[in-house]
């Protein structure tokens, strides 16, 4: 996008993405992860599983370099503390989809034991299960459950409105690559996100005790929220959500 000016960076301390510009109009959703060789923040939103059982976390792909030998922890500081400490071990990053902005960390883990698809809420402590996923269009509203807001005082955010179904942006990594991403963009009037929920879920609420999952979250700026879409992410690598209810 020659000519836009950089606007928002998508992750604290991104390991691999250092601008976005726009080119057109049970534990999983709360966790931060720190990388063996660098140290960085995100939040993985989505929990999957294959044919097999494998249990996978699907985080954005701007968060981590991508390859085996990127080994993912949990936070290891107190509750909000945000120093970048390692805690316990929680899998390793194996291949991506730059244009969903996603990125799948394999737990070696299988039938639930690695993850459990459920949306982390409030009260702290409370889980729903995620037990379907979704395309959203204009108009829908929909909720994130970034890690960064969430321990920041914000909660959940929700009433993120849909504005445009379909949208292209550009995410500049640390190498110089330029990734178009196809997503969503939604505004709200309230707190929508902020740096270190990349990759968090959002979601809209399906039942008094369910949710359905509507993609990770990708970037922000000009007043607007990007996610890529639950249903493409899931496609790309033949995984399905796995609640184990």
């Amino acid at each position: 996008m020659a000519g836009k000016s950089p606007v928002w960076m998508p992750t604290m301390n991104a390991c691999q993405a250092s601008a976005v510009t726009f080119s057109s109009g049970p534990w999983g959703a709360l966790l931060s992860f720190t990388a063996t060789s660098w140290r960085c923040k995100c939040t993985a939103g989505l929990a999957a599983e294959d044919s097999s059982g494998g249990d996978y976390l699907i985080t954005a792909d701007h968060c981590f370099a991508t390859g085996s030998g990127t080994h993912i922890y949990g936070e290891g500081d107190a509750v909000g503390n945000w120093q970048l400490n390692y805690g316990s071990y929680v899998g390793d990053i194996g291949n991506d989809q730059p244009q969903w902005d996603a990125q799948v960390i394999w737990t070696k883990a299988y039938n639930g034991a690695g993850t459990n698809s459920d949306e982390a809420d409030q009260p702290q402590g409370q889980w729903y299960p995620v037990t379907s996923a979704s395309c959203s269009y204009n108009g829908d509203s929909v909720c994130q459950d970034g890690a960064r807001s969430y321990y920041n005082g914000y909660g959940v955010p929700c009433g993120i409105t849909v504005t445009n179904q379909d949208v292209l942006y550009n995410i500049t990594w640390d190498d110089g690559t330029v990734h178009t991403v196809r997503g969503v963009q939604g505004q709200s009037s309230g707190w929508m996100g902020e740096p270190g929920d990349s990759g968090a879920l959002v979601f809209s609420i399906s039942g008094s005790n369910t949710r359905q999952a509507r993609g990770i979250a990708s970037a922000m700026g000009g007043g607007s929220f990007f996610w890529t879409e639950a249903p493409d992410i899931l496609n790309a690598w033949n995984l399905h959500l796995n609640p184990h209810v």
